[in-house]
């Protein structure tokens, strides 16, 4: 009797051990991602925040010149993905945007060149009214603005090489997140501009003047950063909890924010009702959000708006106006406002328009070769 109960006591230990030796297996596995995680982490920026505090003295002088201005569509972060099926859509993203290399390849090259970012909010008053100012700035270096347009990480989006969002990792740091990545490639921090400058900034804090960042202009119909904000999305509250975060993680670091109206769509093709439907929605959803701003970033760049339009954007409190002009970059005052107009940096414009940025780079060395056609 005493035999038997021992065999099966050996029976039944043999597939709880089995069990045992399987979930101490799976532990190992998730302990090497955790760490390969965090080491990955730790080469870059702790909690994304860079004190770039004004370490250049007294080696400042005023500054009354003209300004360059940059504007960026979001990244192609997975240019491979769009690459191995290359068709006539992928014709156009390329076309359209630049790649997360090519980006870090232009800061790199604005850094040699001495460029320096500079706060927007240095650029104009708005005591009583918006005035165009001089402003302190460090010798020898020359002042740089950048705005990003309609940063919104569209669901609908497919193979289009774009992050789905920006999250905060639980470390607490601002990451990318890829849903369309194996597991182990879901989360970056080196693959769309807000982390790749953050990160450039932390390797060279003499590239922000006063803890400078750029301007991020949204829409509202698709969301912000990836977030389904739209409130015709039935957890838009969730939604908006989870991008506040991120919202208010990137005003503590310095960033700035643009509205690009709620739909995005060029303001020609909007009538003047629909225009003001537009401009409601973004101050009923959007701006709750982001809180005020007084940036407007006309929708893909085309500054053709009627008085009506203009008139509008004005007893909205709006005050300074974006568009692009490839050949200049100048600040205009013009009935209290400021409308600043800015190169726009794609892939089109990297391959076509050499000679509009050679004082800034060359583009021969910033574009991306391999996915260049």
């Amino acid at each position: 009797m005493l035999e038997n109960n021992i065999i099966l006591f050996n029976n039944k230990i043999k597939p709880i051990s089995i069990f045992v030796i399987f979930c101490i297996f799976l532990y190992i596995i998730y302990f090497s991602l955790v760490n390969q995680q965090n080491i990955l982490y730790k080469n870059h920026t702790q909690n994304n925040i860079v004190k770039t505090s004004n370490f250049y003295g007294e080696n400042l002088t005023q500054y009354d010149g003209e300004i360059e201005c940059l504007s960026f569509n979001t990244l192609i972060s997975f240019p491979d993905k769009i690459f191995m099926n290359y068709n006539t859509n992928s014709s156009n993203i390329f076309d359209d945007k630049i790649t997360a290399q090519e980006f870090k390849n232009i800061l790199q090259n604005l850094y040699d060149n001495n460029y320096t970012l500079l706060d927007i909010e240095s650029v104009y008053s708005t005591h009583e009214k918006t005035t165009y100012k001089s402003f302190l700035f460090p010798v020898n270096k020359k002042p740089l603005l950048m705005f990003f347009q309609n940063v919104t990480y569209r669901s609908s989006f497919k193979n289009t090489g774009e992050i789905d969002k920006i999250i905060i990792d639980r470390n607490n740091n601002l990451a990318s997140y890829s849903t369309k990545q194996s597991i182990q490639d879901r989360i970056h921090y080196d693959n769309e501009f807000i982390l790749i400058l953050e990160n450039f900034i932390s390797i060279h804090p003499d590239f922000s003047f006063n803890s400078a960042r750029g301007v991020i202009c949204f829409s509202g119909d698709n969301g912000l950063l990836g977030y389904n904000t739209s409130h015709k999305n039935v957890s838009y509250k969730y939604e908006t909890k989870r991008v506040s975060q991120v919202i208010r993680r990137l005003q503590s670091m310095g960033w700035k924010f643009g509205c690009n109206n709620y739909s995005y769509v060029d303001n020609s093709n909007l009538s003047d009702i629909q225009f003001a439907k537009d401009l409601s929605l973004w101050k009923n959803e959007v701006e709750p959000i982001i809180n005020i701003t007084n940036i407007y970033s006309f929708p893909y760049g085309n500054k053709n708006i009627t008085p009506e339009k203009q008139n509008l954007l004005l007893e909205n409190n709006f005050e300074i106006f974006i568009y692009k002009d490839n050949a200049n970059c100048n600040q205009l005052l013009k009935d209290n406002c400021l409308f600043i107009s800015t190169r726009e940096i794609t892939g089109q414009t990297l391959l076509n328009n050499r000679e509009d940025f050679l004082h800034l780079f060359d583009c021969n060395k910033i574009i991306d070769k391999n996915f260049r056609k």
